[in-house]
Order: structure tokens, then C-alpha cells, then sequence
């Protein structure tokens, strides 16, 4: 079988090869149900346009793709705010943003389609890749960046915190309040945060020569719910904490939820701290103690590094911006330690 063309393709589809045209190169005056018709048909046959085709070479789509997921997402309070400043700040570089949801293989998302066609200039992820991720990009030499990458180092484009700072900051303002012993809340689940906020907490203990206590360790946090469950854990052991470091903000109000919902009192009998300072940190009861990470800044230094690849043309560039992370955010949802 020959090379799938445009001809082919608008045969298949039953428009015109202008209509393809208009398709391929994301332009309007198309209906979405035949855009939709003629982009499946491009994935049935494998489609991908010529490398001298315009919009691959002079030609752009002014298009990025925004990867969400089900932790990346809307839903997810750390990430909303730094979603709507990623519009924001493409916007203003003349970009549109287009949302793809990727809850399956990331070849089956429509980011990857557009890939394929040659209508996406980037592609903006908020956490770091997997490899088969990384090997598609690279085989079609594709612009990304990473937000909110957590690895020491990475291949890419990416903004990052620095998550050991963060921790270390927090642990050192508790242990300032008379805080002798303390829990630590984090996600095993994605080993390269949970490193770098251990490791944080760790080093500000060692510092003060405190001791670790193995069953205050609590590793098995992702969500809300899950804290609430390590904070119950926790509450179960025979000796107590006076205070609790979490490896985020989400940790931390999950964690004072179950400890409030068991007659606890914050910070009579329990200080809390996180990292991130999401907008519903300051409105919780009591407002909880965190490390300030500016997420416009995660947002416009990332558009703006994938900005200067698309301009340079060269997907290989590789740098990192790495965000301020010791910012301490002091509220009531920290005191001086009790007397147990």
C-alpha cells in the first residue's frame, strides 16, 4: 500500500482536500463534526503530513497542549491555579491553549494526535514523563516543558521547586516553637516529591540532633482522604507528636480534618505545616502554616521557556528554572509545643 495522502484522506472522509487542508493547519469555517470525522480517518491511516508541508516549517498553529490527568488536574487545587495562569500567559504570547486529557496511553490523547498532524507547536506537562512519553516526543522533535517537575535532574525543559528546601524551612520553624517531636506525612507514591521533602525534614532533625520516630512516618498520602487516613495512623500510636510535617498543603488539611474530627486542638495539641500555600490554605480552620510557592511564577517562566524552544526551533534545549522555596507563610495552625 502506497503513502496515505491528503487526496486519500479527503476520499476516505468524503470532503474535499481543501477541507483537509483547512484540518490540518487548524484553521476555522470547519464544522466540529467534520473536523472530528477527518482527524479519526488521519489516525485510522497513519496519517502524518509531509515535512515540507507549511505548517511544519514556515507555518505555525500558535497551538500548546495543556496535559491533564487525573492528579493533574482541575480537581486538584495545586494545580488549578497554576492551569489558569498557564492561559494567561500564553495568551499574551499569542498562543491558544488547548486542554488534553490523558487518562489512558498518551498516544490515544488528542495532544498526540495533533503531534502526528503537525498542528501543536508544544506541549506543556505538569509533572515529569514517562519514558515512552519522552522517546514520542523525541521522535518528533516536539517542543515541551515540564511544570512541577520533581527530579534532581531530567532530559527537558522543566520549572521546578525545591521541595527539600521547602520541608527543611517548615522543620526548622516548628522545632523553633519548642517542637522536640514531630511526624512527617508523604507520598510514596510519586518517590521523587516524597524524597526531596523527607530528606528536607530529615536534615533539619539531624541539625537540631532530634530523634526520627519510625512510626510517625507516614508515606502513603495522595489525596485529601488518604492524609486524613496517615494522620489516623498516626493518632493510633501509643506516644503522640506535638507536631506534623506534611509534603503538601492538600496533606496538612486532611491530616488537621481527622485530628480535629477526634477532639483534637489546633495548635493546642497539634501544629501543623505543609508546602505550596494553595489559595484554600489561608481559609481553613485553623489557616494552616506553609512554605509560599507562587505558582504565576511556575506558570510563566514555563510558557516561557517552551516559548523560547518554538522560537529557536530547537525541541533539545534543555533548561531549568528553579522556583523560590523557603518563603515561610506563618498562621495559626502552629504554636508552641505542649506538654505531654
Amino acid at each position: 500500500m502506497g503513502k496515505t495522502t491528503i487526496r486519500r484522506i479527503a476520499e476516505l472522509a468524503g470532503v474535499s482536500t481543501t477541507t483537509v487542508s483547512y484540518v490540518l493547519n487548524n484553521r476555522p469555517g470547519i464544522s466540529e463534526e467534520t473536523r472530528a470525522k477527518v482527524l479519526a480517518i488521519m489516525e485510522q491511516e497513519h496519517y502524518a503530513p509531509a515535512s515540507g508541508a507549511a505548517h511544519t516549517t514556515s507555518r505555525r498553529s500558535n497551538n500548546l497542549y495543556l496535559m491533564i490527568d487525573e492528579f493533574s488536574s482541575f480537581g486538584n487545587l495545586f494545580y488549578s491555579t497554576i492551569l489558569d495562569a498557564v492561559s494567561v500567559t500564553a495568551e499574551n504570547l499569542g498562543y491558544n491553549v488547548i486542554l488534553s486529557n490523558r487518562f489512558d496511553s498518551f498516544q490515544s490523547c488528542s495532544a498526540a494526535r495533533a503531534i502526528k498532524q503537525g498542528i501543536a507547536d508544544g506541549v506543556i506537562f505538569l509533572h515529569d514523563l514517562d519514558a515512552d512519553v519522552l522517546l514520542f516526543l523525541q521522535q518528533y522533535q516536539t517542543p515541551f516543558v515540564v511544570i512541577d517537575s520533581h527530579k534532581k535532574e531530567a532530559p527537558y525543559m522543566r520549572v521546578r521547586a525545591d521541595y527539600k528546601s521547602a520541608a527543611h524551612t517548615v522543620t526548622k520553624y516548628l522545632i523553633s516553637q519548642g517542637h522536640q517531636k514531630l511526624a512527617y506525612i508523604g507520598p510514596a507514591s510519586f518517590p521523587d516529591l516524597y524524597i526531596s521533602t523527607f530528606r528536607g525534614f530529615c536534615q533539619a532533625l539531624t541539625e537540631s540532633k532530634l530523634n526520627i520516630y519510625p512510626e510517625w512516618l507516614q508515606s502513603d498520602a495522595y489525596d485529601f482522604a488518604s492524609a486524613s487516613q496517615c494522620m489516623e495512623n498516626i493518632l493510633n500510636c501509643e506516644a503522640l507528636p506535638t507536631g506534623i510535617v506534611c509534603a503538601t498543603d492538600l496533606f496538612a488539611l486532611g491530616a488537621m480534618q481527622r485530628a480535629q474530627a477526634n477532639g483534637y486542638r489546633i495548635p493546642g495539641d497539634f501544629s501543623f505545616v505543609g508546602m505550596d500555600d494553595i489559595y484554600s490554605s489561608a481559609l481553613f480552620y485553623p489557616p494552616l502554616t506553609t512554605v509560599h510557592l507562587d505558582h504565576a511564577e511556575f506558570a510563566e517562566q514555563a510558557v516561557k521557556l517552551l516559548h523560547k524552544q518554538i522560537a529557536a526551533k530547537d525541541p533539545h534545549l534543555n533548561e531549568t528554572f528553579v522556583l523560590r522555596s523557603n518563603q515561610l507563610i506563618v498562621r495559626n495552625s502552629t504554636g508552641p509545643a505542649p506538654k505531654r
